[in-house]
């Protein structure tokens, strides 16, 4: 905390101590400067010390030892978050508690559910439910394990995957994939960086349709994407 030496003020010189100006209360002069002005060692009202020019202290351009600034920063985060949805979570209000530092907020999950998480954790993807959505996955997984093939299977999809290809060459593909100057359509990841030939996907997922128009380059992780969420993929490419 800076101290600075007292010094006796000058007659013509304006006494401001055991005034206030935001946060601060002016307590003695010291032998500082700047910019022609004394500096005055000042009391925040969180107990820290600073030393503040008079005029920036007269004026009120300093009103803090800093925390004031970063109470602001901490309250604008905090509405940032208010009322936002990350998954399932909509952020409801910021509470006391505090994880590694930082703010642990009150969500309400679309389950119905409340919990809290931290902020990071709300932001970064990390937690997105209250825990139901890993419940279901779990109970999914469990579902396939106990239904691997056939019409029980969540990925069914009325068994046109098995239908052979039709009049889709290597000869075809190639030329998709030149088409599409060997990028994938969907991340925009090249021939080069996936280190071998990418996939040609069918846009309609009917394997006897081997058409250009019905065709598209996409890299292997994206073209694995494909087998879910596939109403989302046709409408993506038509």
């Amino acid at each position: 905390m800076p101290r600075g030496n007292k010094i006796k003020l000058h007659p013509n010189a304006i006494d401001i101590s055991g005034q206030r100006s935001g946060r601060l209360t002016a307590l003695y002069p010291t032998k500082g400067r700047s910019n022609d002005s004394i500096l005055w060692l000042c009391q925040c009202k969180c107990e820290n010390t600073t030393l503040v020019s008079a005029k920036n202290f007269r004026f009120g351009s300093v009103r803090s030892c800093g925390c004031l600034k970063r109470d602001r920063t901490s309250e604008t985060r905090r509405l940032r978050l208010s009322g936002k949805r990350f998954g399932r979570l909509v952020a409801v209000r910021a509470t006391e508690d505090r994880s590694d530092g930082k703010i642990v907020w009150e969500c309400k999950c679309d389950c119905g559910q409340a919990t809290r998480v931290r902020s990071t954790h709300l932001t970064s993807g990390a937690t997105v439910s209250c825990g139901c959505y890993l419940s279901e996955l779990a109970a999914k997984m469990q579902n396939e394990r106990e239904h691997p093939f056939g019409k029980d299977h969540p990925n069914w999809k009325g068994g046109f995957c098995r239908k052979d290809y039709h009049d889709f060459t290597e000869a075809f593909k190639t030329e998709i994939r030149n088409r599409d100057h060997n990028t994938c359509q969907a991340c925009g990841r090249t021939r080069e960086e996936e280190g071998k030939e990418l996939a040609v996907h069918h846009i309609d997922y009917d394997k006897t349709n081997s058409v250009p128009e019905n065709c598209v380059t996409l890299c292997n992780s994206c073209h694995t994407k494909t087998n879910f969420n596939r109403k989302q993929w046709i409408k993506r490419f038509t």
